[in-house]
């Protein structure tokens, strides 16, 4: 079984079309694990 991880800092996921292209990454990829740096959000 493979792992495949997302790290990524986003700058801000304010932008609704930042927040979809982080969920067509995950999507695309079958990403496991997801660590977000720097959203810029309060609650994700």
């Amino acid at each position: 079984m493979e792992d495949n991880w997302l790290v990524w800092n986003v700058r801000g996921l304010n932008n609704p079309a930042r927040r979809a292209v982080v969920k067509k990454l995950v999507y695309h990829n079958n990403v496991s694990l997801v660590c977000l740096q720097e959203t810029k959000l309060s609650f994700i």
